[in-house]
């Protein structure tokens, strides 16, 4: 019964109005036409644990069928899951002509699954009237198990254009109205949506009253003041030289209020709608090719945004699609990529993006088509503490890290300060040598399965006609970038604690009760020998894919080479001072 918790708690999560769940077993039928809830779960829960056997199985799978002869008008997606394990002697000669009428005229999809022997009678008879269902799928409960644990559904999502306009080349950058230069070339597109970073789940807030027993929502609210200071003599209103510790003054909380630019210690302008306006770089929305590049030439260390596909419009004209296509296949040709300037909107800022050309493989059908990625700026640069590398001035006194450095310092040719005192060699060629052959011992593209890159773009997602309603194995590709299309690793393990949750607390008598069961985590979260830590065991567990062990599968050619590393390069842990002073 995996399968059904995992498929009840999903729907509670999403929490849609829409979706109607029913239960019917060879003795009984549950469902009503209404927003599929907790205590409706817990209901069928209860009565499915306590389910007596007896009952004809076929005639319960019929009433099931029935239950969707109401709303069969309305468009719905409908689904069957068969749970059996096929054990007890069936009567397959009964007269199932209407059944498999409605099923296939109303594209129903019928999921056979559980612990099954595949030799036997009965589940061939299964399989025989399975045959007659145009949208039938027989899944065995342990390949259902693994689905569970390693992968989740794929939602669909509405294809919503981010940007419609023109592609430009050989602008006119002096021309008044880059719109207006109609001596450039212009080709119709549009962007839209590929990888995106994904948000962590939020849910609201609420308070349990432990006398009441009650839930109440939680409602947060913002409230701004200024400091009215009680003692006498000169006030610095910008609350610079005010001692922090000092606590002589009263709270006046202020509604009306505008942000403000400081541009001096005491010196502080209101910034209005107007001054904001004024003080804005005026952009008009467009993307201009500036010019191609090679593809070896574009740093992987600079692709670290996210993505958008370039297609033209739905409506194009068949000059449009022959430009278009014409500009991408010359890229691929040439093994280049563009560099444009881009501006989504009106006043927007101005982006630096490099357009990847591809092929959009959809099943048979393949589309050209532009990968968008935005470049980084110098606001983006990220400085790190790094020691250097090529510089022998390095401090690395371990014991000392954690005190105030009071030695006499100097400054090295680059500007850099460091110690006379503190000093460390830097790496040797042979730890050189070493890591380099670790880096390139760790490349995925050497693994079983991957291609060279062949400018096509063939996934499970990008093709996704509707949104899979059930969580079922899926047969796709086993190449590296395939299993590398995980959901976020941290926001499926979010989920899968709420499911345990709601899973384990139909049992209870009360919810709030059992959350506030004391070792809650310890009792019904944390199993023994699991760690909250990410590996290469478990890191995957989302993914959109079965991949389980097939990280750890790649340390067969570095494993070895990270002993040497580590005593080549005498590295060790080290146990922080918990008293020490931190830096800062």
């Amino acid at each position: 019964l995996a399968f059904w918790y995992d498929h009840c708690t999903a729907l509670l999560l999403k929490n849609r109005k829409t979706d109607r769940l029913g239960l019917v077993t060879t003795s009984s039928k549950l469902y009503e036409d209404a927003q599929f809830t907790y205590d409706r779960f817990k209901l069928y829960s209860q009565h499915l644990e306590n389910q007596s056997a007896g009952g004809h199985f076929l005639e319960a799978l019929v009433a099931a069928i029935d239950t969707f002869r109401d709303k069969i008008h309305l468009k719905y997606l409908r689904h069957l899951i068969v749970i059996t394990n096929a054990k007890d002697s069936l009567d397959f000669d009964i007269d199932l002509e209407e059944t498999t009428k409605l099923i296939n005229q109303y594209g129903i999809k019928v999921i056979f699954t559980g612990d099954f022997d595949d030799s036997s009678k009965t589940f061939y008879g299964w399989k025989r009237l399975l045959a007659q269902w145009d949208h039938s799928r027989i899944v065995h409960s342990k390949e259902l198990h693994r689905t569970i644990a390693q992968s989740v559904a794929l939602r669909k999502v509405a294809p919503r254009a981010t940007f419609t306009g023109c592609l430009r080349f050989a602008v006119d950058v002096e021309a008044d109205t880059l719109n207006q230069d109609n001596s450039a070339i212009k080709i119709d597109i549009q962007l839209y949506p590929a990888i995106k970073v994904e948000k962590t789940s939020s849910s609201h807030e609420y308070v349990f009253d432990d006398e009441t027993k009650t839930i109440r929502g939680l409602q947060r609210t913002t409230t701004h003041f200024i400091k009215k200071y009680t003692r006498d003599g000169p006030q610095d209103l910008l609350g610079e030289e005010n001692d922090s510790d000092n606590e002589d003054y009263n709270k006046e909380v202020i509604s009306d209020y505008v942000p403000g630019f400081k541009y001096s210690k005491r010196d502080i302008i209101a910034v209005n709608k107007e001054l904001a306006e004024v003080s804005q770089l005026p952009t008009s929305p467009g993307m201009d090719i500036l010019g191609f590049v090679k593809k070896q030439h574009i740093s992987l260390a600079y692709l670290v945004d996210e993505s958008s596909y370039i297609i033209p419009p739905s409506n194009s004209s068949n000059i449009n699609l022959v430009s278009f296509n014409a500009l991408v296949r010359s890229l691929i040709d040439m093994d280049g990529v563009a560099l444009a300037r881009y501006v989504s909107k009106e006043n927007s800022e101005v982006q630096v993006c490099a357009l990847f050309p591809l092929k959009f493989q959809l099943k048979e059908n393949s589309r050209y088509g532009l990968v968008s990625i935005r470049l980084a700026f110098k606001e983006d640069e990220k400085m790190g503490r790094f020691p250097s590398l090529t510089k022998d001035y390095t401090s690395a006194n371990n014991d000392d890290d954690d005190k105030e450095d009071e030695d006499e310092e100097e400054t090295g040719e680059d500007g850099a300060k460091f110690s006379n005192e503190k000093k460390r060699a830097l790496p040797s060629s042979e730890a050189n040598v070493l890591m380099e052959e670790f880096i390139k011992a760790r490349d995925l593209d050497e693994a079983p399965g991957a291609d060279s890159f062949t400018h096509v773009l063939d996934n499970q997602k990008l093709g996704l006609i509707d949104t899979e309603f059930l969580n079922l194995p899926k047969t796709v590709k086993g190449d590296p970038d395939t299993k590398l299309m995980p959901t976020c690793p941290a926001t499926k393990k979010t989920q899968r604690y709420l499911k345990q949750i709601l899973s384990t607390s139909v049992n209870k008598e009360s919810l709030e009760a059992f959350l506030n069961e004391e070792k809650f985590v310890e009792k019904y979260l944390v199993e023994e020998g699991e760690t909250n830590l990410f590996n290469y065991n478990n890191i995957l567990t989302g993914n959109t894919v079965g991949a389980e062990n097939w990280l750890t599968g790649m340390n067969s050619k570095s494993a070895p080479l990270v002993k040497k590393l580590i005593t080549t390069l005498d590295s060790r842990y080290l146990k922080r001072n918990p008293e020490a002073k931190k830096r800062k």
